[in-house]
């Protein structure tokens, strides 16, 4: 670290992201003992957890899909949930469960040149 100064200096301490590995295992190395030091207490924030808390029976819910559903809360589930892998996106109707299965994106086909 500079004399007077709570950041490492040198080149580890510049672009790192360019650097050798070495370089920036050095970077580690200098900013550890700043990072996990217990003399500087963590900041506080004004922002407080409220709301309600979410869980999987939750996350279930909005995966369950009734007719009354519109096309533009369709849309907006489907990105959010349908695409995922493991997801259970399911539409019930006349007491039946249809299960959304997304579409399998197209490979392009790379023909090579013949020579």
């Amino acid at each position: 670290m500079s004399p007077g100064s709570s950041r490492p200096s040198g080149p580890a301490s510049s672009n790192s992201a360019m650097a050798p590995s070495g370089l920036r295992f050095s970077w580690v190395l200098r900013w550890a003992p700043v990072l996990t030091g217990e003399d500087m207490p963590l900041p506080h924030s004004e922002h407080r957890w409220s709301g309600r808390k979410t869980c999987h029976a939750d996350l279930e819910e909005m995966c369950r899909i009734g007719p009354e559903i519109d096309a533009e809360e369709f849309e907006r589930r489907r990105r959010a949930f349908a695409e995922q892998p493991g997801s259970r996106m399911t539409l019930t109707l006349h007491g039946r469960e249809f299960l959304y299965t997304a579409p399998t994106p197209l490979r392009p086909v790379i023909e090579l040149a013949k020579g």
